[in-house]
């Protein structure tokens, strides 16, 4: 072989790992790309599901918020009731008072009903006996 064919067979070699890298480099490329469109893609991703968390927390505080709203509310209302039950209570221990003493009064008409009757009839007695004194006289 002479020097001319040594060096174009060098070349050729050269040419072929020349070749055979330049493919690498292109796979290595490839590879470099998908794996930052993969990164590019997991950052929206969590960029997407971070606005979807901050959401979510602000709809649980909403409800938190109305939550306590409510349980103030219940409260609220629970200590009412209680009110209105003492209330309630008090009036009928009023009425059963004012029961006993209408009953009280009552009975006293009726005595005083009774009395009146007997007076009355009394009276009439009386009347009648001073008219017979009268005419007996």
């Amino acid at each position: 072989m002479n020097r001319f064919q040594l060096m174009y067979n060098l070349d050729e070699k050269y040419k072929e790992e020349l070749s055979r890298l330049g493919e690498k480099i292109i796979q290595i490329e490839q590879y470099n790309q998908s794996i930052l469109d993969n990164i590019a893609l997991k950052r929206r991703q969590t960029f997407k599901t971070e606005e979807e968390m901050i959401n979510l927390e602000k709809e649980k505080k909403s409800q938190d918020f109305l939550i306590d709203k409510l349980t103030q509310q219940t409260n609220l209302l629970y200590s009412q009731i209680a009110n209105l039950d003492i209330q309630i209570n008090q009036q009928k221990s009023e009425t059963k008072t004012a029961q006993d003493v209408l009953a009280e009064a009552l009975t006293e008409i009726d005595a005083i009903k009774f009395e009146k009757k007997q007076l009355q009839q009394q009276w009439n007695s009386s009347l009648i006996g001073m008219q017979r004194r009268d005419e007996a006289l």
